[in-house]
């Protein structure tokens, strides 16, 4: 989508932008609200992301990352990052059979 120099400029001016303003700017001017945080993001300005908000506020339980990490330590499996690998699939396989 191509924004016009005025509207630019009034990106610019604007900054720092969150959702809220994004939004506002979008339906000022007939743009989706993606559309002007992706031009805000091109454009190298400060933008504030909406932090991730729980549902129900309650504990979603471990990460996957926790669980992998438990998993290795309690076979003794070398530690690293990233999912399973073969061989440590193997291994689990063995321990639960």
């Amino acid at each position: 989508m191509t924004y016009t120099a005025n509207q630019e400029t009034e990106l610019r001016n604007g900054a720092p932008w969150n959702w809220d303003k994004a939004q506002a700017f979008a339906s000022k001017h007939g743009l989706s609200a993606r559309s002007v945080v992706a031009k805000v993001k091109s454009l190298d300005l400060e933008y504030q992301r909406l932090e991730p908000v729980k549902k129900n506020g309650a504990n979603n339980g471990p990460t996957k990352r926790q669980i992998l990490d438990f998993i290795r330590e309690s076979l003794s499996l070398p530690k690293r990052e990233g999912d399973l690998t073969r061989s440590e699939c193997l291994k689990i396989w063995e321990h639960l059979a």
